[in-house]
């Protein structure tokens, strides 16, 4: 399987959740039969959703992961928006969270 991993991050600012995709992504490639890209949105906050959309199109991915935390929810929020909108409205989307809150509602209150 081939499956893109999306972090979501566009503040500009280099997170410790950049590195956590970067060892999946190894771990992935090394230990596996499944093909890992990485798609870091950190330096892209401008053209994201075109660096998006080449990526996609290049990569050609049969899943997609973005990793999550409440900080990056409306990040989120936006990259799926963008991916059922304009790329695909059929691919596989995983959400990894760390979602650190009292009591949140489960499930979260909104779908991908």
């Amino acid at each position: 399987m081939r499956i893109s991993i999306i972090s979501p991050n566009r503040s500009g600012c280099v997170s410790i959740l950049d590195c956590g995709v970067t060892y999946l992504a190894t771990y992935l490639n090394t230990r596996t039969t499944h093909r890992a890209t990485i798609w870091d949105f950190t330096f892209r906050r401008k053209n994201w959703q075109k660096y998006l959309s080449d990526k996609f199109h290049g990569d050609s991915p049969d899943a997609i992961g973005i990793t999550f935390t409440t900080l990056y929810e409306d990040y989120v929020r936006d990259t799926i928006a963008f991916i059922r909108g304009s790329l695909s409205k059929t691919i596989p989307i995983i959400l990894a969270a760390f979602i650190p809150r009292s009591n949140p509602p489960l499930p979260l209150p909104w779908r991908a």
